[in-house]
C-alpha cells in the first residue's frame, strides 16, 4: 500500500478516485452524472494549488484526499 500525489498525467487515476467518492459518499449523481473533460482534469492536476492524493493497494485506488489552496490572494 502506498500514497501518492497525482500529477497532470494522472487523469485515469483521478477518474477512478471520483468513482470511489461516488460510492463511498453514496452520491453517484454528484460525482458521475456529468464527468469533466480530460482537459479540465489535466488543468486541475497541474495546478500547484491543487493537492490530490490517492492511496493505492497495488494498482487499485482505495482512498484519496482532494484539497485546493486558495488563500494566497487573501492574505495581504
Amino acid at each position: 500500500m502506498g500514497i501518492e500525489r497525482l500529477g497532470p498525467d494522472d487523469i485515469a487515476s483521478l477518474r477512478a478516485l471520483n468513482a470511489l467518492f461516488a460510492e463511498a459518499f453514496e452520491e453517484p449523481d454528484n460525482y458521475l452524472s456529468t464527468p469533466p473533460s480530460d482537459a479540465y482534469l489535466q488543468e486541475q492536476l497541474g495546478n500547484p494549488a491543487s493537492i490530490i492524493l490517492v492511496a493505492r493497494d497495488g494498482a487499485a485506488i482505495t482512498g484519496g484526499l482532494v484539497g485546493l489552496y486558495g488563500l494566497a490572494g487573501h492574505l495581504s
